[in-house]
């Protein structure tokens, strides 16, 4: 692994997703990161109607001095479903929004297991359907809206965009997931290869899903991407992948249905690194070149005619 990640890990409590609250309250004792911001944008703090629940708070990115209408993405933070919020990703909106021109709403949603699914996917979608309506207001493009998401946050805005497929929601034109969540199964063989490792682990994705998924009859649809009946249909997606991830080959096994399927996909697979590298340290030198390809397909997109 490399030196500055192993580094890391030594110093990060253990995920142990067994007992929340603890997990939670030891997360909170860390101090807390430098929230960073550039010259050319606006950050807000915002309330959006709910979708079959409460107003869902977010943290609204958008540059300034724009000459036209650009692209909009809704980008979900990562954490097992459990744990993170609106800081958990901020170095990273604030990188897609002032580098790439466009306008980033990162939605608080709800958390598990306190609200299971679909509590978190909802959240999302109504962000997502805030921001389409939002668009005039906003000076976004609504033919370039985009979603993307770290880890649990991947599952949450993958399964946001087959939602939208499905109910003739918004139109998206690209989907960027890091490290994704995609399958409650558990059926890549990297789950079992990195089951006790340090970070994010095996064990922890298993605790994940548990404490994520309905106790109930409530059907599960969009909860897991790679269980999906039909991945067609959805946009361009942009896939990043980690080697030393349990996560690993459920990113390259999504990446490969995808184009299996007609959708049009890149898989940037970045080795020596662990589960949501991109995430834990930011300006790491992988970290950067990780996050800029996602500016390269939003910059793209802004640039499309």
């Amino acid at each position: 692994m490399d030196r500055e990640f192993a580094a890391l890990l030594e110093s990060l409590p253990s995920m142990d997703l067994a007992d929340v609250p603890a997990l939670r309250a030891l997360l909170a004792r860390r101090p807390p990161r430098e929230l960073t911001s550039r010259p050319n944008l606006d950050i807000r703090h915002l309330t959006v109607p709910g979708r079959d629940g409460p107003p869902v708070p977010i943290r609204l990115y958008v540059p300034r001095d724009r000459g036209h209408a650009s692209p909009g993405l809704v980008y979900c933070h990562g954490g097992g479903f459990v744990v993170g919020n609106l800081d958990s990703d901020h170095e990273r909106c604030v990188r897609l929004a002032a580098e790439a021109g466009v306008v980033v709403v990162s939605p608080d949603y709800r958390l598990a297991p306190e609200h299971r699914y679909p509590a978190a996917l909802d959240d999302c979608t109504a962000a997502l359907t805030w921001l389409d309506a939002s668009a005039a207001d906003l000076a976004v493009d609504r033919s370039r809206l985009a979603l993307g998401g770290t880890s649990a946050g991947g599952a949450l805005a993958a399964g946001v965009a087959l939602r939208a497929r499905d109910d003739q929601g918004p139109e998206l034109a690209l989907l960027l997931l890091a490290c994704p969540v995609t399958d409650s199964n558990l059926a890549g063989a990297s789950i079992r290869e990195f089951w006790n490792s340090p970070g994010w682990n095996g064990a922890s994705t298993m605790r994940m899903w548990a404490h994520y998924l309905p106790t109930d009859a409530t059907p599960v649809t969009y909860a897991a991407p790679a269980l999906a009946a039909s991945l067609s249909g959805l946009p361009p997606t942009e896939i990043v992948v980690a080697d030393l991830d349990p996560l690993r080959d459920e990113g390259l096994l999504l990446g490969r249905r995808l184009a299996a399927e007609g959708v049009s996909v890149t898989v940037h697979q970045f080795a020596d690194v662990p589960h949501g590298f991109d995430t834990l340290l930011p300006r790491a030198e992988t970290s950067m070149r990780s996050v800029a390809t996602q500016v390269r397909a939003l910059s793209a997109l802004a640039t499309r005619t």
